[in-house]
C-alpha cells in the first residue's frame, strides 16, 4: 500500500515539475500556514484502558509557492515546498474521575513538496485539488523513525492582489502514528493558509 501511494505521489509531483515547462510562472512568493484537525486512530487493546484520548492539537507550516498559468484561463497550478510542525497529545484512564495513567504530548516535524491544479471561479475565488507528499523527519515525544504520508487536498482561496487567503483540507492516507498504544493514526488537517507574492 505504501508503495503504491509514493509512486503515484512521485508520479503526479513530476507530471506538476515537467508541466511547469509548458507554462508561465505569473507569481512566487511565501506562504504562512496553521490549523488543528483530526487524528483518525485505532487503539492496541490495552488492559484496564476504558477511557482514551487521541487528539490533535495544531499545525504550522512556512514556505514557498510558484503559481503556474498554462494561458488558458480559468485554469491554473500551485506549486509548494513547506517545512512545518505538527503536535498532538494521548492519555489513558480506567475512569473520567481518575487521573490518566497514561498522558503524553508529541510534536513531528516534516517537510513537503506538493501542488494543486486550481479553478478561478469568479473574480479572486478559486478552488482547487491536489496532494502534498509528506516526509516526517523527526518525532519528539516517542522514538523516532522517519515516516511518509501523501495527503490528498481540497482548498478555497481568495486573492487579494497583494496577499492571498486560503482554507484546505489534508486527508492523511498513511498511518504516520504507529506507538505501543495506537495501532495506527492519520492525520487530517484544516489549515489557513497566508500567500505573499514577492
Amino acid at each position: 500500500m505504501v508503495k503504491k501511494i509514493l509512486l503515484v505521489t512521485v508520479t503526479l509531483f513530476l507530471f506538476c515539475v515537467l508541466a511547469s515547462n509548458a507554462q508561465t510562472i505569473t507569481k512566487h512568493g511565501l506562504i504562512i500556514g496553521g490549523g488543528m484537525g483530526d487524528i483518525k486512530s485505532e487503539l492496541e487493546s490495552l488492559p484496564d484502558v476504558k477511557y482514551s484520548d487521541v487528539s490533535y492539537k495544531s499545525g504550522y507550516a512556512i514556505g514557498y509557492r510558484l503559481r503556474l498559468e498554462p494561458g488558458i484561463n480559468p485554469f491554473f497550478v500551485d506549486v509548494d515546498a513547506n517545512i512545518g510542525m505538527k503536535t498532538w497529545k494521548s492519555s489513558y484512564s480506567k475512569s473520567l474521575k481518575e487521573p490518566a495513567l497514561f498522558d503524553a504530548s508529541s510534536q513531528y516535524y516534516y517537510v513537503s513538496a506538493g501542488g494543486t491544479f486550481n479553478y478561478s471561479i469568479y473574480r479572486g475565488l478559486s478552488a482547487g485539488v491536489g496532494i502534498e507528499p509528506t516526509y516526517y523527519f523527526y518525532q519528539e515525544g516517542e522514538t523516532s523513525r522517519n515516516k511518509f504520508d501523501a495527503p490528498l487536498i481540497g482548498k478555497v482561496a481568495y486573492d487579494f492582489g497583494k496577499f492571498e487567503l486560503g482554507v484546505s483540507y489534508k486527508h492523511g492516507l498513511t498511518d504516520v502514528i504507529k506507538t505501543d498504544r495506537i495501532k495506527s493514526g492519520k492525520f487530517r488537517d484544516i489549515q489557513l493558509s497566508l500567500f505573499i507574492p514577492f
